[in-house]
């Protein structure tokens, strides 16, 4: 689950059999392309694990 922080939101989510790092780089590519997080507006994201 990925959870904006700041807002509360949940921003994305998955169901998976394995926990694996495809897995998690899916995840979180959905996560971006739905909050438009992307490299070339520079813009800032902070990871908390």
């Amino acid at each position: 689950m990925v959870i904006d922080v700041w807002s509360r939101k949940i921003v994305d989510w998955d169901i998976a059999g394995r926990e694996d790092q495809k897995v998690s780089a899916e995840l979180l590519s959905r996560a971006c392309l739905r909050e438009r997080i992307s490299q070339r507006q520079r813009q800032k994201l902070v990871l908390h694990a």
